[in-house]
């Protein structure tokens, strides 16, 4: 029995579910999800990935969590836990680490971690987004605007995650006004004309003082109507694009990801946290800047 645990928001959950695919396709066994935390962690917007997509694995009850680890039921318990030594059972990624021969362990396993080196899944990268595809069609203002965007050569996304990040010392000051206007630059080298920018961001407002002002010559979309439970309509209209201007988030890394079309381009930041990482969480035919 193998059972991973999902965390995070909606970017870190599809990372640990596409690990999840890969672990069963690897294993050839049954993998079960762990997503109790949601219940005392309230993180972003809660678990979400069964209210987007058409996902295919269970949750795992509680006796087969303790099987494998020891399933808190309070915030309480879940800090006494922490201090335990880890169980045999339990398989925990060091975060700045890639684990290369992770889908040879034979026995049972509870995987514990963020799972982002995208080689873990790019080779099954169809049946993962057959798991992740969406369940509701699109409507209102981002059906309108996806079908601006899809198919045309000069539609430019980009994503702009302030907020936390602001003070997160991991994230900080990498996707600055610098690299903003580095990569804008180069898509006006590469479109070889104006250009439709979509705008995705927590802070409108600083994207309209810092970010509009580079794109006058263009035309822009703030797409600021995508609150909460429905933010992940923006994922969809990122993946429309020719061309993804990515921030060191794994939100808008699943909206490049998933953009299918053969010409696109994506330009992500050649820094992607403050720690020194084994592994590229940027895709190789990504530019990097």
């Amino acid at each position: 029995m193998k059972i991973v645990r999902i965390d995070g928001g909606l970017g870190n959950q599809m990372f640990c579910y596409a690990f999840a695919v890969a672990l069963s396709e690897a294993s050839g066994e049954e993998v079960l999800l762990d997503t109790h935390r949601y219940k005392f962690f309230p993180n972003h917007n809660g678990y979400e990935l069964p209210d987007i997509f058409n996902v295919r694995f269970h949750d795992a009850n509680m006796r087969q969590l303790w099987k494998v680890t020891y399933p808190a039921k309070s915030v309480l318990m879940s800090r006494i836990f922490y201090r335990l030594p880890h169980r045999r059972s339990e398989i925990v990624e060091n975060y700045c680490k890639c684990y290369p021969d992770i889908f040879k362990n034979p026995r049972d396993g509870y995987y514990i971690g963020n799972w982002q080196w995208y080689k873990y899944f790019d080779n099954i990268r169809e049946k993962v987004f057959s798991h992740l595809s969406f369940k509701k069609s699109l409507t209102g203002q981002n059906l309108e605007l996806y079908c601006r965007l899809v198919g045309k050569d000069n539609t430019v996304s980009i994503h702009i995650r302030r907020g936390d990040y602001l003070s997160t010392p991991d994230y900080c000051n990498i996707c600055d006004l610098e690299y903003y206007s580095r990569a804008i630059n180069l898509v006006r080298e590469h479109l070889g004309h104006s250009g439709h920018f979509a705008i995705f961001s927590n802070d409108m407002a600083w994207c309209a003082k810092h970010i509009s002002p580079l794109l006058c010559e263009d035309e822009v979309t703030m797409v600021d109507w995508n609150k909460g439970i429905d933010s992940y309509n923006d994922i969809r209209l990122m993946s429309a694009c020719r061309v993804n201007i990515v921030a060191n988030s794994s939100f808008s890394w699943w909206g490049a990801y998933m953009n299918s079309r053969p010409d696109k381009m994506v330009i992500a930041p050649e820094r992607w946290i403050n720690r020194p990482l084994e592994y590229r969480i940027q895709c190789d035919d990504w530019i990097c800047i």
